[in-house]
């Protein structure tokens, strides 16, 4: 998207201001989620829809999904600076997950065995050798 605009000279110091007074604040978290779902209602063939509709979005990132009302289960730090995790939700059903590059930081604290949270991340397949896990 494109958008051009005349302004008077004189002007240009109040919309500098304008602009750096409303863009500085990070955008509500409702607005950075895309798609709500159950632990239940995560399988292969949602995934595979999702990287599949890739070429859709090119210019835009892959979407992002919420999985409210989750318990964080068995996670272990990895080389350092990642943690692999467990989710189980509500129903019952667990998945794998892994959070990069958060070790060392805020939300490495989030990161207590059976802590409620809402997840909100990107899916992906957990492919090794080719084999897609389940």
């Amino acid at each position: 998207m494109a958008a051009g605009l005349t302004l008077q000279q004189e002007k240009l110091d109040s919309l500098r201001q304008f602009f750096n007074q409303n863009t500085q604040k990070p955008p509500p978290a409702e607005s950075l989620i895309d798609v709500t779902v159950s632990i239940s209602g995560i399988h292969l063939d949602l995934i595979d829809w999702v990287e599949k509709s890739r070429p859709i979005w090119r210019w835009q990132p892959q979407p992002v999904f919420m999985i409210p009302n989750c318990m964080f289960q068995d996670f272990q730090i990895r080389k350092e600076k990642h943690i692999s995790f467990r989710l189980r939700g509500e129903e019952g059903k667990t998945l794998e997950g892994m959070a990069f590059n958060v070790v060392g930081t805020a939300l490495e604290s989030a990161f207590k065995k059976d802590s409620a949270a809402h997840v909100i991340g990107r899916l992906q397949a957990d492919t090794w050798q080719g084999k897609k896990k389940n």
